[in-house]
């Protein structure tokens, strides 16, 4: 969901690896489709992350067209940040549903739906914030994985030390009484 426009503000050009033309135009054509541009297939089922984030960001320079031809200027970061947090809000109503909590009809492709709009949202905002998503993704997963299984482990009775940097980084947070717990041990 796009937010309203606000006045007197400028078009941005999108920072991007590789232009998404020359790297959708080198492509062969789709052979399973899962939608299609206006000639040509933008991408198939069998995509990897890259593919995804690709397609995502070749999504965002047509809005971008789009919004200079209708309004003279592209969204800005906060306003594709504001259309995001209305993208979680619906997606919210949809768990719910999905949980039987509301009635919604067609929850599940509706849920579907909602699902990758919000994940193109955090691809073109990851994109737009110049952040590597699939490298802090991957590590942050990492330490993640290895700060659970310790967890794990100790509630075992399998001691190891905690790794130098989360023990740090906890006393921090515990001495600027930032880790109250409200989010759990997921903080560390």
């Amino acid at each position: 969901m796009r937010p309203k426009w606000r006045e007197g503000l400028r078009p941005r050009q999108v920072r991007t690896r590789m232009p998404l033309s020359q790297s959708l135009a080198s492509r062969p054509p789709c052979s399973a489709p899962l939608w299609c541009g206006s000639t040509q297939a933008l991408f198939a089922i069998d995509m990897d992350f890259k593919d995804i984030e690709e397609s995502a960001l070749r999504l965002n320079e047509l809005y971008e067209q789009l919004e200079i031809k209708m309004y003279g200027r592209v969204w800005t970061t906060e306003e594709l940040t504001l259309g995001f947090v209305g993208d979680v809000g619906d997606l919210a109503k949809l768990i719910q549903a999905n949980e039987g909590v509301r009635k919604i009809d067609d929850c599940k492709e509706k849920l579907g739906h909602e699902l990758s709009d919000c994940l193109w949202s955090v691809l073109v905002l990851a994109n737009k914030c110049g952040i590597d998503l699939e490298t802090v993704f991957a590590r942050n997963t990492n330490e993640l994985i290895d700060h659970v299984s310790r967890q794990l482990d100790t509630s075992r009775g399998v001691q190891e030390p905690p790794d130098e940097d989360v023990r740090g980084l906890t006393t921090a947070l515990d001495q600027r009484g930032e880790r109250d717990g409200s989010l759990g041990d997921r903080v560390f």
